[in-house]
C-alpha cells in the first residue's frame, strides 16, 4: 500500500498538479489527495507548497 503512495508522489512531483497527477494514475484528485496527506503525516513533514492552484517543493 505504501508504495502506491509513493508512486503517487513522484507522480504529483512530475506534475506540480494533484488533477493531472490523478488523470495519468486513473484515480480521483481527492484520492491523490489523501495519498499526499497520508505521507505527510507519516513524515510528519509538508511534501508541497501550494499557491495560486500550482504546487512548489
Amino acid at each position: 500500500m505504501l508504495d502506491y503512495h509513493y508512486e503517487t508522489f513522484l507522480t504529483v512531483c512530475k506534475t506540480l498538479n494533484y488533477t493531472r497527477a490523478a488523470e495519468l494514475m486513473n484515480m480521483s484528485q481527492p484520492a491523490v489527495s489523501n495519498h499526499i496527506a497520508f505521507l505527510e503525516q507519516r513524515m510528519n513533514t509538508k511534501l508541497f507548497i501550494h499557491k495560486n492552484k500550482k504546487s512548489f517543493f
